[in-house]
């Protein structure tokens, strides 16, 4: 299965606390753990600092065991690469000049730009200060 294409079963999204990256938390071994990672090591064995579990669904809160791969860190960190070829990309570059054009005229909040885009508020923050979307 290519890094591009969505499995072909449902996520199964853990229950709990969330990270400030939006991934589950466990507590296990005595330690918090992220719950996509403690699952995928309990049925594919050890993971090594320099690997990753990454989720094919990309979908964070997911513990699905078959939406998840190891790799290592410098591929994990090509796949989340800026812009629409970002696999985790929410809006395009036209949402996004659309986004900061529609808060240069006023009277809207992050909240309503956030729901109007199926965003956070932190998301459209981030793009209205060019935190992330920068390129353009």
């Amino acid at each position: 299965m290519s890094f591009n294409d969505r499995p072909k079963t449902e996520c199964i999204e853990g229950s709990g606390q969330l990270s400030s990256r939006g991934h589950y938390i466990v507590y296990k071994n005595g330690r918090n753990q992220y719950a996509h990672r403690y699952v995928y090591e309990q049925k594919h064995g050890y993971i090594s600092m320099s690997e990753v579990v990454h989720h094919l669904c990309r979908n964070k809160k997911c513990i699905n065991v078959d939406h998840l791969i190891k790799i290592d860190r410098a591929e994990h960190s090509h796949l989340h690469n800026k812009g629409e070829e970002n696999i985790n990309v929410k809006v395009t570059e036209k949402q996004v000049l659309e986004i900061r054009a529609i808060y240069a005229e006023g009277n809207i909040s992050y909240s309503k730009l956030a729901a109007k885009f199926n965003l956070t508020k932190s998301g459209v923050n981030m793009i209205i200060n060019r935190r992330s979307w920068r390129h353009i």
